[in-house]
């Protein structure tokens, strides 16, 4: 069985997702699955040394020679949006013409990131009639008017709806990480037994919980152990609303054991920056996004992690930084809308406490309240672990995959 793939990015780039997508490819691949990728150069979260290091890198396997890598040459990405947007269309038409050129291939495997990559699954399984295979993690063009780039009716909207359409109307099968994800389609007259619902996971063996006096990252950022710390580790763009973080921070600025650390980066980083800057703080802590080998690291890093977006956008979204911070032991906050999936998983399983999103007042209160009760943070941090290790399995997801993969061609 040969499998195209088609992601945005790939070792050694830095990007939220990076785990789900390389145990997905390594899986495949242990199963004797072939698959093929077509990539840009890496350019996302590395140095202009990497950057060059890998300009002439066209072609690699991996994962045991099953995973057969194709590189190609693209302008770099950055903090632009629309000089992103542009970047993402000209790398899915080159990818496009790759895949289409590409012989022996049984499926067509496709996460919806950039969304405009559903078009290119959609035109390769009606021109070259294979099956179609679409993940989907972000709800667009829904995410563009929850977070402000659009709004509805508009003819950004308009183009994405188009866009959704062709791309529900032509896969095969749709994936979905979520229930509300799956109420969100089948809104759209999406036809039920398309969807199958599969939530993302953590590999428990490559994060889990360090002790404090054992991470390094208090060391290597001058960080003392005895600080209450909240963390956000993930993504700075429009749709997390990590500003609303910054404004907790600055209504809890006289509890002096308070620490805020913001890892990650992202569209909105110097905005964030210049936020704390105008608000003279001293609480909040910028650091960069770390390699995979530090994430346990980094989820352990909080006493408290923080899982946050924007209002509205809580049943369009399930980041999958939720489970790394429960696989870590660290109880979350959820500033997430209260009629979500992830925020009545958090109150009714007790690996966190569920706000209403950008509230920064409800934010503030909740970590105090946290501070102030370490029996509670210890009984949210122990069924962080449990819960973790039965609802998100590796090998369960991973069985589901495989059960939708075999099925899609069998009946093909």
């Amino acid at each position: 069985m040969r499998i195209l793939v088609l992601p945005s990015y790939f070792y050694p780039e830095s990007y939220s997702s990076a785990h789900l997508d390389n145990d997905l490819y390594a899986h495949f691949s242990s199963m004797g699955i072939q698959v093929v990728a077509y990539v840009p150069i890496p350019s996302r979260g590395v140095d202009s040394t990497t950057i060059e290091l890998y300009r002439n890198k066209k072609y690699e396997l991996f994962f045991c020679g099953n995973f057969e890598l194709h590189r190609f040459r693209l302008f770099n990405e950055t903090k632009s949006t629309i000089i992103r947007a542009f970047r993402y269309g000209l790398s899915a038409t080159i990818q496009f013409i790759k895949g289409l050129f590409t012989r022996d291939i049984d499926v067509v495997f496709l996460v919806s990131t950039p969304p405009i990559i559903g078009i290119v699954g959609a035109l390769l399984h009606k021109i070259k009639r294979i099956p179609f295979i679409y993940v989907v993690q972000d709800i667009f063009p829904d995410s563009l008017v929850n977070t402000g780039l659009s709004r509805k009716g508009s003819l950004a909207w308009k183009i994405g709806r188009l866009i959704e359409n062709f791309t529900y109307r032509n896969a095969t099968r749709i994936i979905v990480i979520s229930q509300d994800f799956k109420g969100n389609l089948l809104k759209k007259n999406v036809p039920e037994e398309k969807i199958e619902v599969i939530h993302n996971w953590i590999d428990t063996t490559s994060i889990f919980p360090v002790e404090k006096s054992n991470n390094t990252l208090f060391s290597e950022w001058d960080l003392s152990p005895t600080l209450f710390y909240i963390v956000y580790a993930g993504n700075f763009g429009n749709a997390q609303s990590v500003h609303t973080i910054i404004e907790s921070a600055q209504l809890l600025q006289s509890e002096t054991d308070i620490q805020f650390l913001l890892i990650g980066g992202g569209s909105q980083e110097d905005t964030l920056k210049e936020l704390v800057s105008s608000y003279k703080l001293q609480n909040v802590k910028f650091f960069p996004l770390q390699s995979s080998e530090k994430l346990s690291l980094v989820y352990s890093l909080g006493d408290v992690g923080i899982v946050c977006c924007k209002k509205g956008m809580g049943k369009n979204a399930f980041p999958s930084k939720t489970w790394s911070y429960l696989a870590a032991g660290t109880p979350i906050i959820a500033s997430y809308d209260l009629d979500s999936e992830l925020a009545s998983m958090a109150n009714s399983n007790g690996f966190g406490i569920s706000i209403n999103p950008e509230n920064a007042k409800d934010m503030s209160d909740t970590i105090l309240k946290l501070r102030n009760n370490t029996q509670l943070l210890q009984e949210m941090s122990s069924t962080a672990k449990t819960f973790v290790e039965s609802h998100a399995s590796k090998k369960k997801a991973m069985e589901r995959y495989l059960q939708v993969i075999d099925s899609v061609i069998s009946s093909s």
